[in-house]
């Protein structure tokens, strides 16, 4: 299941506030997310860095224009330069302090959006889809079940 965090931490009452708030928020759950699987050092401590060549995967960037980029087909990238822009992160204090700000974000986040709740609407959902595949086998999930 993808989370679209826009939707997850999105507040459309405060305009750019919200979306610069955003913004960092975002960057501070990236490299939260390295630093909890433990590969935080694989963060480069950067200052000013923007995307100024083309990714490698940019002949597909017709395809990932239909949506949010790693979520309209799965891939992978081929050089580290390809992976999203950040903010600076100068030295190693600022980019531990954005992790642990983005640690306790991932929490919060997972909090607020009740797993235990999500897990049982999946599973409802799955026996609702089931119940529709035998009432119209040529729905594409039954079909694809039965050849």
């Amino acid at each position: 299941m993808q989370v679209d965090l826009t939707k997850a931490m999105s507040d459309p009452e405060n305009g750019q506030t919200a979306m610069n708030d955003f913004m960092e928020k975002f960057h501070s759950i990236t490299v939260g997310s390295y630093d909890k699987l433990g590969r935080l050092q694989d963060v480069p401590l950067v200052s000013g860095y923007e995307h100024n060549l083309p990714q490698t995967c940019a002949q597909f960037n017709d395809l990932f224009a239909m949506a949010t980029q790693s979520g309209s087909v799965g891939y992978y990238f081929a050089d580290n330069r390809d992976h999203m822009s950040t903010i600076d992160l100068p030295t190693e204090e600022k980019r531990a302090e954005m992790a642990a700000k983005g640690r306790e974000l991932i929490s919060k986040v997972v909090d607020e959006l009740d797993p235990e709740h999500i897990i049982s609407q999946i599973d409802k959902l799955m026996e609702y889809t089931a119940k529709v595949e035998e009432e119209r086998p040529w729905v594409p999930s039954a079909y694809n079940k039965s050849h």
